[in-house]
C-alpha cells in the first residue's frame, strides 16, 4: 500500500519522507508527522489519492523497545468501499426523507407503550412527517406520548391504544376508520408493524368531511323518501277532491295541474340546496312572476328567510293557492289590482324567531266572506297547521283579501 502511494523501495530505508513523491491529493504529511512528534498525540484523517481512492491515514508516535520516541508510524487503510456505502446510505435516507415529507397524508412511526404485564397503555410518536401537524393540529409531537400531547383525554384515546396494541401484538397490518374525539377529526388509518419491538408505521388522513357527507346523504335519502311519500299523499288528496259544481272539467284540471306544479317548484329549489332548505323570497317571486303586468302593482319584500324542506313544500302550495284564488276572485282578476306580499322575522318570548307574513290584495273587485270554507281555504289552513306548524288568519274585507300567517323559523335566516 505504501509503495503504491509513495515511490519507495527497501533501499530507501533511512531517507526522510519528504524526499519522495506521492499520489495523495494533499500535501503536508511531513507537517502532520512533526506535529505528532511534538505533541505525542495520534492523528487520523481521511485522504484521497489521485485515482479517487480514499484512505484513512493514521499517524502515531513510534516507541522503541527502550521506550524512546524514535519517529512516527504512518499507516493507510483503504476506506473507499466504506465511504461509498455511506454515501449511498445517505442518499437513500435523503430520498426517504423527501418522500416521507412530500406526501400530503400524515405518516408517523409509533412506539406502543406497554405496562408490566404487556397491556398497551399509551403510544409515543417516534418520527412524524411534515403533514402530521396539518392532519392532527398537534405540534412538536416527536418523542411525546398521546397522553402528553392531549392530556386529560385518556378514555377518548382508549380505542386507538387498543388498536395499535393489537397490531403490535399480532404483527399483522390493519386498515380501520376511527374518530379522534379530542381533535374533532375522523381518520382513515393504515397501521403496520415495522422492525423493532412494538414499533408501528401509521399512514392516516382526516376524512371527517367525507363522513359528514355520507351522514348527510343518508339523512337526505330518508328525508327525500319521507317527503316523496308526503307529496304523493297530497297529490292523492287533491285528486280525490270532488269537482265543485261551479267548476268545469278544464278548470278543475288547470287547478289540479297548478297545485302539482307548485309542489314541483318547491322540490326544484330544495334539490338545488341538496334538500337542506328553500328560500321564501325565491318561492314568492317564482310563484307570482306570471301575474306581473305593466298596469298591475305587485310588491314582494322581506328579509332573507331560509325554510326547512317541509316548510318550503307547504309554502309553495299556500302561495299557489292564494294566487289562484286572487286570479279567479281577487285583485289579480283585474288589470288595476295590486298585491303586496311581505314578511318579517320577529322574536318570540322564548327567544326563538318566527316568520310573520301577510298577503294583502287591493284595488280588486269587492268580495265578501264565503258562506263556507272551500277546498282551497281548507288546504291553506291545513298546510299552515301541519307543514308550517303555524297559524293563519283570513280576512275578507271590502278592500280585498288579507291573509296573515305566522310560523316558527326552524332553519334560521341566511
Amino acid at each position: 500500500m505504501i509503495t503504491e502511494l509513495f515511490s519507495v523501495t527497501e533501499a530507501d530505508v533511512g531517507r526522510v519522507i519528504s524526499d519522495f513523491t506521492h499520489r495523495l491529493q494533499r500535501d503536508g504529511v511531513e507537517t502532520v508527522a512533526r506535529e505528532v512528534l511534538r505533541t505525542l498525540v495520534p492523528v487520523e484523517s481521511e485522504v484521497q489519492d489521485r485515482n479517487g481512492l480514499w484512505f484513512l491515514m493514521r499517524v502515531r508516535p513510534y516507541r522503541t523497545v527502550e521506550d524512546r520516541i524514535d519517529g512516527v508510524v504512518l499507516t493507510f487503510v483503504d476506506i473507499t468501499e466504506r465511504l461509498e456505502m455511506e454515501r449511498q446510505l445517505l442518499e437513500s435516507k435523503q430520498r426517504y426523507q423527501m418522500l416521507f415529507n412530500s406526501i400530503d397524508e400524515g405518516f408517523c412511526v409509533l412506539d406502543v407503550v406497554m405496562d408490566d404485564v404487556g397491556t398497551p397503555i399509551d403510544y409515543r410518536s417516534v418520527e412524524v412527517n411534515t403533514a402530521f401537524q396539518k392532519q392532527t393540529g398537534l405540534h412538536d409531537a416527536e418523542g411525546k406520548t398521546i397522553s402528553e400531547l392531549v392530556p386529560g383525554q385518556d378514555e377518548a384515546w382508549d380505542p386507538w391504544v387498543k388498536n395499535y396494541g393489537r397490531i403490535a401484538a399480532t404483527q399483522v397490518a390493519e386498515r380501520f376508520e376511527l374518530e379522534a374525539v379530542p381533535l374533532d377529526r375522523f381518520y382513515e388509518v393504515f397501521a403496520f408493524p415495522i422492525e423493532g419491538k412494538n414499533l408501528l408505521g401509521v399512514l392516516f388522513r382526516d376524512i371527517k368531511a367525507r363522513k359528514e357527507a355520507e351522514t348527510h346523504r343518508e339523512m337526505l335519502t330518508l328525508e327525500l323518501s319521507h317527503r316523496v311519500k308526503n307529496s304523493l299523499a297530497v297529490v292523492k288528496a287533491l285528486a280525490r277532491k270532488p269537482i265543485a259544481a261551479d267548476l268545469t272539467a278544464k278548470e278543475y284540471r288547470e287547478r289540479f295541474v297548478g297545485r302539482i306544479q307548485a309542489l314541483a317548484l318547491a322540490h326544484d329549489q330544495l334539490l338545488e340546496t341538496s334538500w337542506r332548505s328553500a328560500d321564501l323570497g325565491v318561492l314568492a317571486e317564482a310563484t307570482l312572476k306570471p301575474y306581473r303586468t305593466r298596469r298591475r302593482e305587485l310588491e314582494i319584500n322581506g328579509p332573507n328567510v331560509t325554510l326547512a324542506p317541509k316548510q318550503g313544500v307547504g309554502m309553495a302550495l299556500i302561495l299557489h293557492e292564494l294566487a289562484t284564488n286572487a286570479v279567479k276572485y281577487g285583485s289579480l282578476s283585474v288589470e288595476e289590482g295590486n298585491l303586496i306580499v311581505s314578511w318579517d322575522l320577529v322574536r318570540r318570548p322564548d327567544g326563538a324567531k318566527s316568520v310573520r307574513m301577510s298577503w294583502m290584495e287591493r284595488e280588486g273587485p269587492e268580495i265578501g266572506s264565503p258562506a263556507a270554507d272551500g277546498f282551497g281555504t281548507k288546504l291553506i289552513q291545513r298546510t299552515v297547521a301541519y307543514e308550517l306548524d303555524g297559524t293563519v288568519e283570513l280576512s275578507f274585507g271590502p278592500e280585498g283579501l288579507t291573509v296573515k300567517l305566522e310560523f316558527p323559523q326552524t332553519q334560521g335566516d341566511r
